[in-house]
């Protein structure tokens, strides 16, 4: 009688224990791709900024990011470049960073700029397209 005690207590403890092991691992399954899309997100689309100023006129361009700050950039008509930082770093944004063109006013950069090959293509007469709602 005894003999049959342990024997169930033995069994039970040890589907009690596979029970714990799959419940850790089925919480683990679902947190870890969350951990790793948020990471991604924030940090995958990090990338230089190609502008291409294809109006007539001067614009000024303005980018706000958590690192730089504000910093201002004047483009020439028909110029093509990637913004420097004020120590001649290609500057690098994300999509969530602010960029401001001549007067237009604000917008995100994922809003007005295309994410292709690891950079962002900034296209100044569409960004003024969708800055306007047209």
């Amino acid at each position: 009688m005894i003999a049959l005690f342990v024997v169930i207590d033995y069994w039970g403890g040890i589907i009690m224990k596979q029970i714990r092991i799959i419940a850790i691992l089925a919480v683990l399954c679902m947190i870890l791709p969350l951990a790793t899309y948020a990471q991604d997100h924030r940090h995958a689309r990090s990338a230089e900024l190609n502008i291409v100023n294809n109006t007539a006129t001067q614009v000024t361009v303005s980018i706000t990011t958590e690192r730089y700050g504000k910093l201002d950039w004047p483009y020439a008509p028909g110029e093509v470049a990637r913004p420097a930082s004020k120590d001649s770093v290609i500057l690098r944004v994300r999509g969530d960073d602010r960029i401001q063109i001549a007067d237009w006013g604000t917008a995100y950069i994922r809003d007005v700029a295309v994410f292709s090959d690891g950079v962002w293509n900034l296209n100044i007469r569409q960004a003024r397209r969708v800055m306007h709602g047209r």
